[in-house]
């Protein structure tokens, strides 16, 4: 239930960018060095400022990118690790649905090698398919 609230709350463009801004902010004015954000968080698709289109994990993962740079940057030492991203789904899911978020982290993992750094489910078991098998 907490997340669903967490979601709405950043359910457009410009308070997603704002909310990424203070939390890395507030993180380097409280000495956090690096941090670690779970997608699951993320909606699958954010509403744009302008109500015209959305912004889907991979526009989402590019603002978190450019704002990470950004304050980077900016604070230098004081934030030298940055942000990562745990692609993440609920434990719940079917297993193709389970294939196809695997699939969505592989890509974003692609497009954000330095901004991807895992994958966490535990949904998966024994009878699973390799990562060499699934689609893609």
């Amino acid at each position: 239930m907490g997340t669903r609230a967490f979601k709405g709350l950043l359910h457009s463009e410009g308070v997603f960018r704002w909310y990424i801004t203070e939390a890395i902010d507030r993180m380097v004015n409280d000495g956090i060095l690096y941090t670690e954000w779970r997608t699951m968080l993320s909606d699958k698709a954010i509403p744009t400022d302008d109500g015209l289109g959305t912004l889907d994990l991979t526009a989402q993962m590019s603002i978190i990118d450019e704002i990470a740079t950004q304050k980077k940057s900016l604070w230098g030492k004081r934030f030298p690790f940055g942000v990562k991203m745990i692609s993440c789904a609920p434990r719940s899911i079917p297993l193709d649905e389970m294939e196809k978020q695997l699939n969505t982290c592989i890509d974003l993992k692609r497009r954000f090698p330095h901004l991807i750094c895992g994958k966490s489910d535990q949904q998966l078991d024994t009878t699973s398919k390799t990562p060499e098998e699934l689609p893609g």
